[in-house]
């Protein structure tokens, strides 16, 4: 998988999860809110948070191994390591260049909010 479809899909599936947990039946039966609207500046918050007026942006932090693969005859491309290398693999017989590169980052995410 491509690094920037792995970062797209993490961040629509974080987003998609808070809107689904807030609207879920057990959360409103345990009497629970997820990511309520902040109240009042100067309150503290997470370290992993930005405040600024009405919403409050969490940190999404990335860690991942990638990889940077370039064969002969192919066009260079970098993708998120996942399973087992070279296993069960057929076709022809390429000469290739890898690396294995770890990189991490941060993005901050305004996530649906709701009302106390």
């Amino acid at each position: 998988m491509e690094l920037r479809s792995f970062v797209r899909e993490c961040l629509e599936q974080i987003a998609s999860g808070v809107a689904d947990a807030q609207r879920g039946e057990l959360v409103k039966e345990a009497g629970a809110t997820v990511n309520p609207y902040p109240h009042g500046i100067g309150k503290k918050i997470a370290e992993s948070s930005i405040q600024g007026g009405d919403w409050v942006a969490q940190m999404v932090d990335f860690d991942v191994a990638v990889t940077a693969q370039e064969s002969a005859g192919s066009k260079a491309t970098i993708g998120v390591v996942a399973g087992i290398f070279g296993a069960g693999t057929q076709g022809t017989l390429a000469q290739e260049t890898s690396s294995v590169s770890r990189i991490r980052f941060c993005v901050p995410v305004v996530l649906p909010s709701v009302p106390v």
